[in-house]
């Protein structure tokens, strides 16, 4: 298992290290730079600007500094924000995305696996076909059609909760809703087509002519064996989600990390755009890895290179 880690955790740097690279040239590369949207400023102005943020240096020198900040775990200061570094922007905007993308997967994870248990234990009944309906719902409806129609009816028909910002749970309810409704989906989905597969496997047979009650058939036989896609599909799941969608967080005007990188785009904030790609791609790294550590650990039988060693 010791060799498995090490090996993962090279590939992890050999990958993060060519992501730093692409996107920082990437953005060197885009056409204007970040204060040309200002008024023209005098040159000795615009001069004393780029030497503050060190814009003047020659390009390697720059890739070289922006390399060694990495390495310190500092990812620059903000172009647009003043006073402010890409480090706090994060970190004021994670924990609120986080916030909401835990809520999110909870809510998608218990109410997707019940759901594709009961339409799974007995298929192409009413629940069943209900079950299909939803999910069809959940993957043709995008997700700022599923934020109107909740504003219109929960918030301005029956004032019952907010309509957008962000400070009180109440303020979370429907953006937790709207995030979860495409992973619900999926995880019904996947639940219930597992769990028709299962069901005719051998040994529930086996299960059923011991006389093993239905629990115990549920939590020993049945669920062991549909969860490991699940597990699969949670880890790019809790990556996205935690690290903030645009879409959800605009409409609700929630000040989380997705907003910022999407704002930071059109602001033209270098640093911002290439700290936050840097922190999502190494979370989505070890949200795969912790992945991969489940399954193994879920499932005896897979036997990664290394793992045994």
């Amino acid at each position: 298992m010791v060799i498995f880690l090490l090996r993962r955790l090279i590939i992890c740097i050999l990958a993060m290290f060519f992501i730093i690279t692409l996107t920082f040239f990437m953005m060197k590369a885009l056409p204007g730079g970040p204060f040309s949207k200002e008024k023209k400023l005098p040159p000795m102005v615009m001069a004393k600007i780029e030497e503050k943020y060190r814009l003047n240096d020659p390009l390697f020198k720059q890739y070289v500094d922006y390399l060694c900040r990495i390495a310190r775990m500092d990812l620059g200061p903000s172009f647009r924000y003043p006073n402010r570094t890409v480090n706090d922007i994060i970190k004021s905007g994670f924990p609120v995305s986080a916030t909401i993308g835990a809520a999110a997967v909870f809510f998608a994870l218990v109410f997707g696996t019940i759901a594709g248990l009961i339409a799974g234990l007995r298929p192409f009944n009413a629940a069943d076909r209900i079950l299909i309906l939803v999910s069809a719902i959940g993957f043709s409806v995008p997700s700022f059609v599923m934020a109107g129609i909740l504003q219109h009816f929960l918030s301005f028909r029956l004032g019952i909760l907010p309509a957008a910002l962000w400070g009180s749970p109440q303020h979370a309810v429907m953006p937790v809703i709207v995030l979860s409704i495409l992973p619900l989906a999926v995880i019904s989905r996947l639940i219930r087509t597992q769990v028709i597969e299962v069901m005719q496997q051998d040994y529930i047979i086996l299960a059923k002519a011991k006389g093993l009650s239905f629990g115990r058939i549920l939590l020993f036989h049945i669920m062991p064996n549909i969860l490991p896609p699940v597990i699969t599909y949670l880890g790019p799941l809790i990556a996205a989600i935690f690290t903030g969608s645009f879409v959800v967080e605009h409409v609700f005007a929630i000040p989380g990390l997705g907003k910022f990188f999407v704002t930071s785009i059109y602001n033209r904030d270098y640093t911002l755009i290439m700290g936050i790609t840097i922190f999502y791609s190494g979370f989505l790294m070890a949200m795969n890895l912790l992945v991969d550590l489940v399954y193994a650990l879920l499932n005896p039988q897979v036997k990664y290179p290394g793992w045994e060693e």
